[in-house]
């Protein structure tokens, strides 16, 4: 069984090779974390210091004026990385001798400049600060720096990929520069504000180097699960859930091999890393508006896994017919689309005919986030190439040939999953089934 909230809050790696099986410690304090929370066209509910730490990251995510200078022009980036790192390269390689702020304003334009150079330039980046960003990882108390420096590792990996262990040379001891800085990250005793952007690092890692991070899966797995634990942010936990959904995708078609993994892990105060894991997951699943939450109080129900992620999946067929209908009144109907189920059946056929390509580690982020956004909005979908795989999946048709199939292959266990759907879930499995 698992216990499901229905008021869910979207919430440095030194992979530990020798902690597995220790248990938590939860952080005492959590200091100027932010959220990495998606823009809705509603506002989730959430408390008031989560929202300035959204905030705070929604001002950071907004394009530089410099960063516009660099797209709209091109060809400057190798002549300005040329004057800009005989400066930032001993800033860093000393950075307890800088004015505070320095060093993570240094990091920051680093990253900056790394989204937007070509392959000749990421090299000379690297040759340049690659020790020094993981010394500061692996030194610094400053989580500012901490954090800054893990983006910036995040963006080299991304534009570097696989070249970035021939780099320097030794890619053995590259490589354990980079689970070193994994390990610390995930250092369950870590506050959790130094391991924000820990989520974005794993996944260019098991993106770009899947044979050497094959090795190190299981203790992957089991240093995630102690830094979700142990972390009071629920950004963070809703990033390290992405990993594992990522992970899934990765181990197709052997899907149920993953399975066998996570449930082989244990995981402090429950079964295992599977029952764990999933938990934490359905409770990021789902969306209360403002007003939703005057009218009733937190809820808390028990339901049996598939039944939830069944509904979880209705909802989504519902959030298309709501973006479909591109209507503006979506806080008080978000729940109440019923309606003419033919009228409703013309909408979803619209859907799955339009270029509705929607990256799914875009929707378990955050579900309210509007589905056609502008890719401009934010840094962190730079880091996920064009040509990731996920790019492709057409969300809507997914769907539909998921409900089709699964009702035709097993239609006793579909009925009855069916019957602990709501109304307005019924009739968006309806739709499709009947289109």
């Amino acid at each position: 069984m698992i216990t499901n909230q229905r008021n869910p809050k979207k919430g440095h790696i030194e992979l530990d090779l020798e902690r597995e099986g220790q248990p938590d410690t939860p952080s005492n304090s959590e200091d100027g974390a932010r959220s990495r929370l998606s823009e809705a066209d509603e506002e989730l509910v959430k408390p008031e210091s989560e929202q300035k730490e959204e905030e705070e990251e929604k001002k950071k995510k907004k394009l530089s004026p410099l960063d516009r200078a660099i797209k709209n022009a091109p060809g400057c980036i190798q002549p300005l990385v040329s004057r800009i790192l005989p400066y930032i390269g001993p800033i860093l390689n000393k950075p307890q001798r800088q004015p505070d702020g320095l060093v993570a304003g240094a990091l920051d334009l680093l990253t900056m400049l790394l989204k937007n150079s070509p392959s000749d330039v990421v090299k000379a980046v690297y040759e340049t600060c690659f020790d020094s960003v993981i010394r500061i990882v692996l030194q610094t108390d400053d989580h500012s720096e901490m954090q800054n420096a893990t983006e910036c590792l995040a963006s080299l990996l991304s534009v570097g990929k696989k070249e970035v262990l021939a780099w320097g040379g030794n890619p053995g001891f590259t490589m354990k520069s980079l689970l070193d800085v994994a390990s610390r990250l995930l250092d369950p005793d870590l506050e959790s504000s130094g391991s924000l952007f820990v989520g974005s690092y794993i996944l260019q890692l098991i993106l770009h180097l899947p044979s050497q991070m094959a090795p190190h899966i299981r203790v992957l797995v089991a240093a995630l699960v102690r830094r979700m634990q142990s972390s009071k942010i629920a950004g963070l936990r809703s990033s390290l859930i992405l990993i594992f959904a990522r992970l899934v995708h990765m181990s197709a078609p052997h899907v149920e091999q993953y399975i066998d993994l996570l449930i082989s892990v244990p995981a402090e105060g429950h079964s295992n890393s599977f029952v764990y894991v999933m938990s934490e997951w359905t409770k990021q699943q789902g969306i209360t508006t403002r007003s939703k939450a005057k009218l009733a109080p937190d809820q808390w129900s028990s339901m049996l896994l598939p039944a939830k992620i069944l509904a979880l999946l209705a909802d989504v067929l519902i959030e298309i017919q709501e973006q479909v209908l591109g209507g503006d009144d979506e806080d008080s109907e978000w729940e109440e689309v019923q309606g003419d189920l033919e009228a409703d059946q013309d909408l979803l056929h619209s859907a799955a005919a339009t270029s509705y390509t929607r990256p799914s580690y875009e929707y378990l982020d955050a579900m309210a986030k509007a589905l056609n956004e502008d890719k401009d909005d934010g840094d962190e979908d730079e880091l996920l190439s064009d040509a990731d795989p996920l790019n492709e999946i057409n969300l809507a048709n997914y769907l539909f040939d998921f409900f089709v199939k699964f009702s035709q292959s097993d239609k006793p266990l579909f009925d009855h999953l069916c019957q602990s759907l709501t109304k307005p879930q019924q009739n968006a499995v309806l739709m499709v089934l009947n289109r």
